[in-house]
């Protein structure tokens, strides 16, 4: 955990609205994607995004130790994404936008990875996510879902053979 963000948590824990609105600031842009990662729906994402942050606020107390606060939080929010996921919806396919706001233009390669992903099962698709977009080791990534890390490696294994299939056309 960056130095940045401890010191944001370590505030955040007096209970000063000042210092848990920086927190939530901190925190949100991983929720939110972890949450896209779960649900690929901007609306539902961001819905999942705010409960969790929510929840983890008014958790704080219970956080062990600050050195836990990156797999405890991420176990609260794909926790949420999961329970969002099981309550429906529909699902609206959202361009993917640049951190200015506009759309992005992307090659049709780029596109069709993108679609390979969001067509995985999200028992390959979170892990892949989490290796790839969030840098995790295999061992964190079974952290925040409760997997032993050969499980989450094998995952990922699986993940990337039908990303290559799809990729391929189907051949």
């Amino acid at each position: 955990m960056n130095g940045d963000l401890m010191d944001v948590l370590a505030a955040a824990r007096s209970g000063r609205p000042e210092a848990l609105r920086a927190f939530v600031e901190a925190i949100w842009p991983q929720a939110y994607r972890l949450a896209r990662a779960v649900l690929h729906d901007h609306g539902r994402a961001e819905d999942a995004a705010q409960e969790a942050c929510a929840l983890t606020v008014a958790a704080l107390g219970q956080l062990r130790g600050d050195h836990a606060f990156p797999a405890w939080f991420r176990r609260i929010v794909l926790r949420e994404a999961y329970r969002q996921s099981r309550r429906g919806g529909p699902e609206v396919p959202v361009p993917e936008l640049r951190d200015d706001g506009s759309a992005s233009a992307v090659s049709s390669a780029d596109l069709d990875l993108r679609a390979a992903v969001r067509a995985l099962p999200p028992l390959y698709r979170v892990p892949l996510v989490l290796r790839y977009v969030e840098d995790l080791s295999s061992s964190e990534i079974g952290c925040a879902l409760g997997l032993p890390a050969a499980t989450v490696r094998w995952r990922l294994a699986v993940a990337r053979r039908k990303l290559g299939i799809a990729l391929r056309g189907g051949r």
